[in-house]
C-alpha cells in the first residue's frame, strides 16, 4: 500500500492536518479532546487542523448536545479535493508560463548590455567603440561594396590610426576582393564566394563585444556586450574563415 501520509503531504496538508484526518478517519467522529489524545497534538493544533481540513471539504463537524464532534469525510471527498487541486495547479502553471518572459526580464545579476544607434553616425559609434575595447585579435565579416557606398577612406582614417597604435589584429571575411581597399589594421583577410557576398551589413566581435551595422535603408547599429555571446560569435566567424578564400 502506498504511503498515504506522503500522498496527503504532497497535496499540501501539514503534518498536524494529516494526523488529524487519519485519526478521524480510523476512529470515527470524535471531540477535540479525543483527537488530541489520539494524535498527541495540542487542542489548539487540532482546532487549527480541523478548520483547514473543513475548508478543503475533507472533514466536517456537528454539535451533539453540548459537545462538538469532528469527522473525516468519505475518502471520495479526499479524491475530489485532489482533483480540484490538480485543476487549479494546471491553471496556475499556465499563468506562470505566460509570466516567465516578464519574470526573466526582472532577473538580477549580470546580463547582456545592448546599445542601439541609428543613421550614418551609428557606423562611427561602432568604430569609436572598437578603439576603446580591450582586445588583441578581433573577427569581422563585411559587405565591403555596401560599406564603401556609405563611407570613404577618410571616414576611417582616424580609427585606423588608433587601432594600429593599439597593436590589434583583425581577421576578416569580406564580400569583394576588388573593392576591399587598404587594410584597416594588420591581420588576415578572406573572400566569401560570390553567391554569399551580398548581405549589406557588417558584423564584428572584439573582446566581449559583438557589433552589427546595416548599410542600406535606415542604417542601424547594435553593440552587445556579453562574454558568452562574444565567444559564440567568435567561434562562428572562425568556422566561416575555413570556408572562405584567403586573399
Amino acid at each position: 500500500m502506498e504511503n498515504i501520509v506522503h500522498i496527503l503531504q504532497s497535496l499540501g496538508l501539514l503534518e498536524s492536518e494529516v494526523k488529524t484526518y487519519l485519526a478521524a478517519l480510523e476512529n470515527g467522529a470524535g471531540t477535540a479532546i479525543q483527537l488530541s489524545k489520539t494524535t498527541s497534538l495540542s487542542r489548539q493544533a487540532i482546532y487549527d487542523a480541523v478548520g483547514s481540513l473543513t475548508e478543503r471539504g475533507i472533514m466536517s463537524s456537528a454539535t451533539v448536545g453540548k459537545k462538538r464532534f469532528y469527522a473525516a469525510e468519505h475518502p471520495e471527498a479526499l479524491l475530489a479535493y485532489a482533483k480540484r487541486k490538480e485543476l487549479n495547479m494546471k491553471a496556475e502553471v499556465e499563468k506562470l508560463e505566460r509570466l516567465v518572459p516578464k519574470l526573466a526580464l526582472q532577473m538580477g545579476g549580470e546580463r547582456p548590455v545592448v546599445r542601439t544607434f541609428e543613421g550614418k553616425e551609428s557606423i562611427h559609434a561602432i568604430m569609436e567603440d572598437m578603439t576603446k575595447t580591450d582586445f588583441k585579435v578581433g573577427y569581422e565579416m563585411t559587405d565591403v561594396e555596401a560599406m564603401w557606398n556609405l563611407l570613404t577612406e577618410e571616414d576611417l582614417k582616424g580609427y585606423r590610426t588608433v587601432l594600429k597604435q593599439k597593436g590589434v589584429e583583425m581577421r576578416g571575411i569580406y564580400s569583394d576582393r576588388k573593392s576591399l581597399g587598404t587594410p584597416i589594421v594588420p591581420g588576415e583577410r578572406y573572400i566569401l564566394p560570390k553567391e554569399h557576398g551580398d548581405f549589406k551589413c557588417h558584423i564584428d566581435v572584439a573582446g566581449n563585444k559583438i557589433k552589427m551595422v546595416t548599410f542600406v535603408g535606415k542604417i542601424h547599429a547594435i553593440i552587445i556586450e556579453d562574454v558568452l555571446l562574444a565567444q559564440a560569435m567568435t567561434t562562428l566567424l572562425q568556422l566561416a574563415l575555413k570556408n572562405a578564400e584567403k586573399e
